[in-house]
């Protein structure tokens, strides 16, 4: 297989997207005070990020457990503290909802 110089230039232009794209994900996660000043946009006044830490099955992705009226839930974003989502996140090899078991784990 030939590559042309242009073929090489744009193989080097993806791999060097993709090792940002890594890098970007390899970081930590935020702290809870980052995660809070975060989900402040969203959040109600009253709330308290309790932990925020690498969700297991998905390293890229932070969970944050965060508490409201008493009410704990988890809510997700990325390491950087810009996409915040909430929702359900299944794992489908084992059907497992792992923001349910996150809960539980929480809760005990």
């Amino acid at each position: 297989m030939r590559f042309s110089v242009a073929g090489s230039a744009g193989i080097s232009a993806c791999l060097i997207v993709i090792s940002a794209l890594l890098s970007a994900c390899s970081g930590s996660c935020p702290s809870p005070n980052d995660a809070k000043t975060a989900l402040q946009a969203i959040m109600p006044a009253n709330f308290e990020v309790k932990e925020v830490r690498a969700l297991r099955e998905l390293p890229s992705l932070c969970e944050s457990v965060v508490v409201t009226d008493k009410q704990p839930i988890v809510v997700y974003l990325d390491k950087k503290g810009k996409v915040i989502f909430s929702g359900s996140v299944i794992e489908l090899a084992s059907k497992k909802n792992l923001t349910m078991e996150r809960l539980k784990e929480y809760n005990k």
